[in-house]
């Protein structure tokens, strides 16, 4: 006998996360962000981070009201949810640091460090969170000499992840990540950045 299958039905909608703060009893909504998902593959791709939707309140709340249902929840939370066109569905709920704070470390005032570490201690303070900018961050594909490039790439702010060859010694994926005032100019920020590490590289970059 096999494994036991979980068939959900597919909700159509926006894929998006809420990066939250909580204390164990109070939770301090930071951001909603945007999800790049390949279904096919399976696939986490990016995001950006902030994104506003007509549903951000109710994004907020109902991801406030499911961390409260989980007993020693304390720090960052990142939930995973659809906004469809009837509401917002819960994915999952991950207890941890989640890609989208690779946007709030760098777009988000006050940082938001401090905020998680007294979270963490049970002691959520009340802090007037703002953002300056847009973050946009991609997984990006490296083809070629990889290893040869690592290098160059070490001294860029845009590299979060370094791509290391894992399976294949000359593919990997790296993680980067541009900041702009609108989410037009960041992604064009982006595809400047990948034909940029293309050249220095000597890899394909996508």
């Amino acid at each position: 006998a096999g494994r036991p299958v979980l068939i959900q039905e597919f909700i159509d909608g926006v894929p998006a996360s809420v990066s939250l703060l909580t204390d164990g009893s109070n939770t301090t909504p930071l951001s909603l962000n945007r999800q790049y998902l390949d279904l096919c593959r399976r696939m986490y791709l990016g995001g950006y981070t902030p994104m506003y939707h007509e549903l951000i309140e109710e994004a907020f709340d109902t991801a406030s009201r499911v961390v409260s249902l989980f007993n020693g929840l304390r720090g960052y939370i990142g939930v995973d949810m659809v906004l469809s066109r009837d509401g917002v569905y819960v994915v999952e709920v991950n207890p941890r640091l989640t890609v989208s704070y690779v946007g709030l470390n760098r777009v988000l005032e006050p940082d938001p460090a401090k905020g998680i570490f007294e979270a963490g201690l049970g002691r959520l303070r009340t802090v007037e969170y703002r953002f300056n900018a847009l973050c946009y961050f991609r997984k990006a594909f490296f083809k070629g000499p990889v290893r040869s490039g690592l290098k160059k790439l070490a001294s860029l702010n845009e590299i979060v992840s370094p791509p290391l060859p894992v399976e294949r010694i000359n593919e990997a994926y790296g993680m980067l990540a541009v900041v702009s005032n609108s989410l037009t100019k960041a992604k064009n920020a982006y595809l400047k950045l990948l034909n940029r590490l293309s050249l220095e590289t000597g890899c394909e970059v996508s």
